[in-house]
């Protein structure tokens, strides 16, 4: 295996949260422009059952979750920038004990 295909998984990861950043931006943006088109702030609803459903269609719940997935995104890149030569090193390592 060559490190460099070793090196792009993580590349993977990040593009499967950029994709969660811009699937939870979209949402939000959504749920932004429907309370402004209502003009009225999201509504409570009596239901116990429905309160999964409540909280999903809340837009600052989506908002969180943008700010969660961004924030995981930088540390898993943070990581992976700064523990890259550890990681060729080990690379390194294996193929020298695989021989």
């Amino acid at each position: 295996m060559k490190p460099h295909i070793i090196l792009g998984y993580p590349l993977t990861d990040n593009s499967c949260f950029g994709a969660g950043i811009y699937a939870t931006y979209m949402k939000y943006d959504e749920l932004k422009r429907a309370e402004e088109k209502a003009n009225s702030g999201p509504g409570v609803e009596g239901s116990a059952g429905n309160e999964l459903n409540h909280i999903l269609e809340m837009k600052y719940t989506w908002l969180v979750f943008l700010i969660l997935s961004s924030v995981a995104l930088v540390i898993v890149v943070l990581l992976v920038i700064f523990l890259r030569k550890h990681i060729r090193i080990a690379v390194a390592l294996i193929r020298e004990a695989s021989k």
